[in-house]
């Protein structure tokens, strides 16, 4: 299920909000699980980057950014979530993939305590794209 699509904006700013910058760690995984952990990195890249556009059209499924009010909507709502995050860091710890579809379990640093996350993927032709936190 897709949270509701304001929601993931916010959440997604959760997500990346951090205590410092690093890499979120796709090195260790192979084949499908990597293509998985980069989507994650690239994530942080770009939030980290303050890139809201190349997060919705890079990382973000297309319906999510559609539910956003297509790429102009999602890039608002996601350049006012990130201009209220101080610093970014993830990584991923786990990934399961089934199909075209993926979880992974990712961890970031919230108020200096670690949170870890649930984050499903689906395939969009041949990327993975985030379609919701939780």
């Amino acid at each position: 299920m897709i949270r509701p699509l304001f929601a993931t904006a916010a959440v997604l700013c959760v997500a990346v909000a951090g205590c410092g910058s690093s890499t979120s760690s796709s090195t260790s995984f192979k084949g499908a699980d990597h293509e998985v952990a980069q989507t994650i990195g690239n994530l942080q890249s770009y939030a980290t980057g303050n890139e809201a556009g190349k997060i919705c059209s890079h990382v973000l499924k297309a319906s999510t950014v559609q539910g956003l009010g297509g790429q102009s909507g999602c890039e608002q709502a996601l350049k006012k979530q990130l201009g209220q995050v101080d610093s970014f860091e993830l990584s991923t710890k786990s990934v399961q993939v089934s199909g075209n579809t993926a979880t992974a379990k990712v961890e970031s640093i919230v108020s200096g305590k670690k949170k870890v996350q649930q984050v499903s993927l689906a395939k969009e032709g041949s990327t993975w794209k985030i379609t919701s936190l939780e």
